[in-house]
């Protein structure tokens, strides 16, 4: 197993001295600091022939007491070059900041830190041997149609793998035509196969005029005429199911042409249609990699970790990197997901469309992890601090008090710390003080839940902070100094008493992650029953911010939405309907929205979707609380995309007419419905053939009579909570039974309705 202080170090050299810019900036100095590049790239081979040197021995270092001591020697070295790497950075960027301003330059700080970049040109880490092996792939001497496979988890970089050769293969002209299909989970084999024809036509002006109107059998013989004769290059990306690949088999011919196609997936069932030759699995974490992550980010027994919350940790610190065009988020979900198959964590939750929310350690592993965490000086937790050295420690949890006073009578003594979290309420200002104050090189500080009403103001002494934990504090304000964490990526201020983000803020331009939401009433009898803070006037300079949650909707709040345009997740609250239009407006721009939450101000006035109008959209979950009306799910963004939505939550809903007819028709894919609080028609029907993948039906506090499930409808459905119907008296009727496995879920579930 590598030893994480040396892996660290290296990533930190690599990323800082690594940048063609440095040198640049190194020529303007005295001829001394020239040399520096260089002499960092000696500490680099060093610690990478170290690197190598402590994978291959792996845990025997432990039963040699010389190998032992030499590791500690290298362990406070690799520490020593971290610290002065992540300082030499901080000063690097201000200088240039400076620099930049003299110049009467636009500003434009550099990313050294390990910041996600985009892949350029012919870049992608890691993946040069599987490149050139797929290309040679498309070339064998067999002339008959070959299906090849790329498979592995999620985040791997599966599709960026595959879209690199394929745009280098479409440049060459060596196919005859190319198609691109993303398959997805909601498989339509129509729009598939329009979107192969038109794709595969040479001459658009023969694909017929009717195209749309076509069949599924027309539709095939079309496709087969198109291909005859010649020699393909399909993709078919992201296929979650066997089926959908038998459904297009037969309309893509094989005239021995060399035709080749190509399936991206997460399933080795899917990967399996092709031949085992041509399956090409991207390897994820090795065990010794895998437990390696597993055991670092050290919390008490029983703990129940949120994926969200370990993920962010695990960027913050270095942990993951980046593959591909893959985002770091995409890599440490695939990580994560690993994990809990490798049976290193336990699953406790999935979300309603069946990703994993949280897991927790089993007693045995966690004390095994903990243990190799002590043994190479890598983290503590759970220890009595006056009696264990602590001048190599980087990581550190404390949940007692007792521990919290011997670092209180120690002041501090911790001069490598990187990572801090207080656990069961512990943290308390004078110990805040002491971190802020003799800890300078931290970069994840988390101290939910602490009794903490106020922040020192000298918190912007923490250059090297990504992460900043306050959630369920009292804290009331942020000081100015704030504006000097040019590092943070992740402020956690939710449920604490801030209702407005200071100007500040604007100024941390690699904040990626902004949590900021409270909870005024926990019954929800009230429209407003969370409410989001104030934004900054300048918050449009947060142009890596990828999560808002949540912000109060204002005039200025809304235009300044249009300046965030990596965002993933957003919420929004207070919306009146006279600023819908700039607000949907700003939406429209967002390619990479994922989860979007929509909340009224006022029951009376429905929310206008008429200008939610995007090129493009990834959304996935949507949440709409407050009035609508017939037309909102007529909008062009569910007429256009509405198809990838799959979880749909509405309250607040006032409106006397039957909402399904509409969503079917406009949101027919989803997995999750939730319709809860409003007045309804009396009857509400769930007919034949509607949400044919739905898994979750909940309603709730509505004022239906009668609730009718046809034959054919919600088939796939695996639980449905009727809660508080207080009018629908007995006159639920289920027409058929949903699958026949699951009819005793069924009728268990609807006989909660009251």
């Amino acid at each position: 197993m590598a030893e994480a202080a040396v892996v660290l170090a290296l990533g930190k050299l690599v990323t800082s001295f690594g940048v063609s810019s440095l040198r640049t900036y190194l020529e303007k100095e005295p001829a001394r600091l020239q040399d520096l590049p260089y002499t960092a790239k000696h500490i680099e081979r060093e610690l990478d022939m170290i690197h190598h040197f402590l994978s291959q021995v792996g845990t025997k270092i432990y039963s040699n007491k010389v190998l032992e001591g030499w590791i500690v020697r290298v362990r406070k070295v690799a520490y020593c070059v971290e610290d002065i790497t992540d300082e030499y950075s901080y000063n690097i960027a201000l200088e240039q900041e400076k620099r930049l301003k003299c110049d009467s330059a636009h500003i434009h700080l550099l990313s050294y830190n390990g910041s996600t970049h985009a892949v350029k040109g012919d870049e992608i880490v890691g993946m040069k041997e599987d490149m050139e092996l797929l290309g040679k792939w498309l070339y064998p001497k067999e002339l008959d149609r070959i299906v090849i496979s790329v498979w592995g988890f999620g985040g791997l970089g599966k599709t960026t793998l595959v879209r690199k050769v394929y745009d280098w293969e479409k440049g060459l002209k060596s196919f005859d035509c190319y198609s691109w299909i993303t398959v997805s989970h909601n498989v339509n084999i129509d729009a598939i196969l329009r979107q192969l024809i038109q794709e595969v036509s040479e001459d658009q002006s023969k694909v017929p005029a009717d195209l749309d109107n076509m069949h599924h059998g027309k539709l095939n013989d079309e496709l087969k005429e198109v291909l005859s004769n010649k020699k393909y290059l399909i993709v078919l990306d992201d296929v979650w199911d066997t089926r959908a690949f038998h459904e297009l088999s037969d309309s893509l011919v094989d005239d021995y042409k060399r035709s080749r196609i190509i399936i991206t997936t997460r399933n080795n069932d899917v990967a399996s249609l092709a031949q085992e030759m041509y399956k090409m699995e991207l390897n994820p974490l090795g065990n010794d990699d895998g437990f390696e992550l597993f055991r670092r980010s050290m919390f008490p027994q029983d703990y129940i970790f949120k994926r969200e919350l370990l993920i962010k940790l695990w960027i913050v610190e270095g942990f993951v990197i980046q593959r591909g065009q893959s985002t770091l988020e995409e890599v440490a979900d695939g990580y994560f997901t690993e994990l809990i198959q490798q049976s290193m964590m336990q699953l406790v939750e999935n979300d309603e469309i069946g990703r994993v929310v949280s897991c927790r350690m089993h007693d045995t592993v966690r004390e095994l992890a903990l243990s190799f965490s002590r043994k190479e000086r890598f983290g503590l937790a759970d220890i009595n601090l006056e009696t264990q050295k602590k001048d190599d420690v980087c990581r550190l949890l404390v949940s007692n008090f007792d521990q919290v006073n011997q670092l209180i009578r120690s002041s501090m003594d911790l001069p490598h710390l990187r990572t801090f979290i207080a656990a069961n309420k512990v943290a308390n200002y004078q110990l805040l003080c002491l971190l802020i104050s003799r800890c300078k090189y931290l970069a994840v500080l988390e101290l939910r839940d602490s009794p903490l009403d106020k922040i020192p103001g000298n918190i912007g002494d923490l250059f090297n902070l990504r992460y900043l934990g306050l959630r369920r504090t009292s804290i009331k304000s942020l000081p100015r100094s704030i504006k000097r964490l040019c590092n943070l990526e992740t402020l956690d201020l939710n449920s604490t008493n801030i209702k407005r983000l200071p100007r500040e803020v604007a100024k941390l331009k690699k904040l990626r992650h902004i949590f900021a939401e409270q909870l005024y009433d926990p019954e929800e009898k009230q429209l407003r029953y969370f409410r989001g803070v104030k934004l900054p006037d300048r918050a449009f300079n947060l142009v890596q911010l990828e999560t808002l949650q949540t912000v109060e909707a204002t005039k200025k709040s809304v235009k300044l939405l249009k300046y965030l345009p990596e965002l993933k997740l957003l919420c929004v609250e207070n919306i009146c309907r006279a600023d819908c239009a700039t607000l949907f407006s700003s939406l429209s721009n967002m390619n990479h929205l994922y989860d979007l939450v929509i909340s009224a101000n006022d029951l009376k006035e429905p929310p206008d979707f008429n200008s939610f109008n995007p090129k493009c959209t990834k959304l996935e979950k949507l949440t709409i609380r407050g009035c609508w009306d017939s037309e909102t799910f007529r909008r062009p963004v569910f007429c256009e995309y509405g198809a990838n939505i799959k979880y749909l939550t509405l309250t607040f809903c006032k409106n006397d007419t039957d909402p399904l007819p509409s969503i079917a028709s406009s949101v027919p894919n989803l997995i999750f419905l939730s319709i809860r609080k409003g007045c309804w028609a009396e009857d509400i029907i769930l007919r034949a053939g509607w949400f044919p993948q739905l898994r979750t039906l909940y309603l709730g506090k509505l004022e239906v009579k009668r609730l009718f499930i046809e034959e054919g409808a919600i088939i796939k459905l695996e639980v449905m909570l009727l809660l508080s119907l207080t009018y629908l008296k007995g006159s639920l009727k289920v027409w058929s039974f949903l699958h026949p496995s699951r009819s005793s879920m069924s009728r268990c579930n609807t006989l909660s309705s009251r």
